[in-house]
């Protein structure tokens, strides 16, 4: 039964990733999503190898498959370690996409609207106008506007300019707000991504073990942290015998001396 789990698990990541943009800040975030969102799959199989090997201690092929299972899961367990920074690199380059692809839209429409007004207010003939905005990507001019006054057209024209100028505006304050609720979407992801990350990574340790070892690597992991707290604890205490040392010390020195 795991071994289907563990199939299973690879293909439903695969069909999430494929076609492959390393370079891709998307790519990057369906990539972690996809390796954390199927791994029940690969984790209820690492389950049932332990479980098999428990209740059949003397089949030696089981106990095979579970020692290579586990070293397997060492590796899982810090590939899931490495998808926090993963994340987080790849949050960091959507934000940065984000703002500048809504800074090259804005820049390119007003480059382009201060591009027709300066045709519009610099052309001094109708057919002028007209060869101009043509050549701009502009559909040509109606007859009707063509028989009026150059003038008048001019003025026709930049009102109809100051309009779509306002427009702009209103789509940058809309934008602005579609950039926030992209940025808060990308933030949520990350939390997530992040928590899931250190969560299967935990509990990938505690079904990982290294060859010639009788614990777990998450054991392993809790007894260097213990032995490590009480290292720093011996280092207080020591460091506060040799502070009550000094100040007795010093108290000696400062007592008067009875001659």
């Amino acid at each position: 039964m795991a071994i289907p789990l563990f199939v299973l698990y690879v293909a439903s990541v695969l069909a999430r990733i494929i076609p492959f943009r390393l370079t891709q800040a998307s790519w990057q975030l369906e990539f972690a999503a996809g390796l954390i969102d199927a791994a029940p799959i690969a984790l209820l199989g690492l389950i049932l190898v332990h479980f098999s090997a428990f209740i059949d201690p003397g089949n030696p092929i089981l106990r095979d498959r579970q020692q290579r299972f586990s070293r397997l899961a060492i590796a899982a367990s810090l590939g899931f370690l490495l998808l926090i920074p993963l994340n987080v690199y790849a949050v960091w380059t959507g934000l940065g996409n984000l703002q500048t692809a809504r800074t090259n839209v804005e820049s390119d429409a007003a480059r382009r609207l201060t591009n027709f007004r300066q045709t519009i207010t610099t052309a001094t003939t109708t057919e002028e106008l007209q060869q101009r905005l043509e050549s701009m990507g502009v559909p040509r001019l109606r007859t009707a506007d063509l028989r009026q006054p150059l003038p008048i057209l001019k003025q026709r024209l930049l009102s109809n300019l100051d309009k779509a100028e306002g427009n702009l505006e209103a789509r940058k304050a809309g934008a602005g707000g579609a950039l926030k609720e992209g940025i808060w979407s990308l933030i949520q992801s990350a939390v997530k991504l992040g928590v899931s990350s250190l969560a299967l990574a935990v509990a990938f340790a505690a079904g990982a073990q290294r060859p010639n070892s009788e614990r777990s690597l998450l054991e392993s992991w809790q007894a260097g942290w213990g032995r490590n707290r009480l290292f720093q604890g011996r280092n207080r205490r020591q460091s506060s015998i040799a502070d009550g040392e000094y100040l007795r010390q010093l108290h000696d020195d400062d007592a008067p001396r009875v001659p």
